[in-house]
């Protein structure tokens, strides 16, 4: 039985999954399907990820599959279109007695109808795509706990396939006869058929995406505490991401991350709610290796808005947040949380209270993963005893004037100040000095 992996609306905006900036997001880099069928079926997985180790491996066996041998089809979503409208025709089989055969014969040559028009079609397109899958599938193609078919598809393929080949023309006899094999003898076939093309598809489709990019497959770790490890880990939607390293396990599952502005937090963060999202579709992720834990859920604060359609300010929204997150792990889930900059939305004595006595208590529960990132680095101070936390920071360089960023992941707490050299930088207080007071007359 498949159990769902829990997140909500807001772990899927953070990380794009469906919808990102300038329509980019996780979904349309792995969406390379050639019909409407498949980009459904693969939407729909991306709305399902699942906890179920064997079909998680399941459909990383076929991935792999396709990655090894790349099946390319030539079918088209316009064809499949013709195929589904014409198996689900709400209208009655054409009959071959020669009565009946000869009245269609005249009526749709002097008035011809869209019906007729349809099926027509609909068998063309039938015959073109099952040509095809007989010249590209047999029952020997996939290994028998991968096959996406069913042996009696491959049966039908392979009978009708070969026997029929394409043909761009249909006498209307020949109409008549196929109309009464496809709504007939092959209509419940037929449709499932169509369903099992549409998952190829998908699959297909993510093999192609882990080939281009090179990303790989996840391996699952049995373990009773959460373990979660990548060597080169990049966000997947930036283009010469630079890669970073992650390991966090049985000893340590907490990372404190701190660095300046853009030096490279939420992008690290973003990268590694991704790849464990797409860990549990059974997907690659866009790392050289990529090692992790079931985690019965995923909870994200990363891009969080203020809310006040019902009067929520930025700060309630941050404190409603981690009181989720908190009736979340309550539950005795096996976790993965991420927090980017804590209470953000507050003065900062309150943001350093606050942020430390959230942190200390996440601390305490050792079954799931926490990554949390802030401004206010003395919280590490308060913190430093804690044997389960891991103090990662990213870096900024100075050079000749300019700030330079490695986005590269190191080891202990960032001590840099830049936020007063940047306003600086920008010339603002020069800016205001140099604003005269109005002339006002006595």
């Amino acid at each position: 039985m498949e159990i769902l992996f829990k997140y909500d609306e807001q772990t899927f905006r953070d990380l794009e999954i469906l919808k990102g900036h300038q329509d980019a997001s996780v979904f349309t880099l792995f969406d390379k399907t050639l019909t409407e069928g498949g980009g459904d079926f693969l939407k729909q997985l991306f709305r399902s990820p699942i906890t179920d180790l064997q079909e998680l491996e399941r459909r990383g066996k076929l991935i792999q599959f396709f990655i090894d041998k790349p099946l390319k089809l030539a079918i088209s979503s316009r064809q499949l279109k013709f195929i589904d409208k014409y198996i689900n025709l709400n209208y009655e089989v054409l009959k071959s007695n020669p009565l009946d055969s000869f009245y269609l014969r005249i009526t749709e040559w002097f008035r011809p109808s869209n019906e007729y028009y349809l099926v027509e079609t609909g068998c063309i397109s039938l015959i073109q795509v099952l040509y095809e899958l007989s010249q590209k599938l047999h029952q020997d193609s996939f290994p028998k706990e991968l096959n996406p078919f069913t042996i009696t598809q491959l049966e039908l393929i392979e009978e009708l396939g070969t026997d029929l080949k394409a043909a761009p023309k249909l006498s209307w006899k020949k109409v008549i006869q196929l109309d009464q094999l496809f709504r007939i003898k092959y209509a419940k076939k037929l449709k499932t058929l169509l369903e099992e093309i549409y998952v190829l598809d998908g699959y297909v489709s993510v093999a192609k995406t882990a080939s281009e990019r090179a990303f790989t497959l996840p391996t699952y770790e049995k373990s009773s505490k959460p373990i979660l490890f990548a060597k080169e880990l990049k966000h997947p939607l930036i283009e010469g991401a630079i890669a970073n390293d992650v390991e966090i396990g049985l000893e340590e599952n907490m990372c404190f991350l701190t660095g300046p502005n853009m030096a490279g937090k939420s992008t690290f963060l973003k990268s590694i709610g991704i790849s464990v999202f797409l860990a549990h579709l059974g997907f690659p992720v866009p790392a050289k290796e990529f090692r992790t834990t079931l985690y019965s859920g995923m909870i994200t604060t990363i891009n969080l808005s203020d809310n006040l359609s019902i009067g929520y300010s930025h700060f309630y929204s941050e404190v409603k947040r981690v009181k989720e997150s908190a009736k979340a792990l309550a539950g005795g889930n096996t976790m993965l949380v991420i927090f980017d900059e804590l209470f953000r939305g507050t003065n900062v004595k309150d943001a350093f209270e606050a942020s430390t006595e959230i942190i200390k208590g996440f601390a305490e529960v050792e079954n799931c993963t926490f990554f949390v990132s802030t401004h206010i680095v003395e919280i590490a101070d308060e913190i430093n005893d804690k044997p389960n936390i891991s103090f990662k920071y990213f870096e900024s360089e100075l050079i000749h004037g300019e700030l330079k960023y490695a986005y590269k992941l190191k080891k202990g707490v960032s001590s840099e100040r830049l936020g007063m050299y940047i306003v600086k930088k920008e010339g603002i207080f020069d800016l205001l000095k140099s604003i005269k007071k109005p002339v006002t007359n006595t």
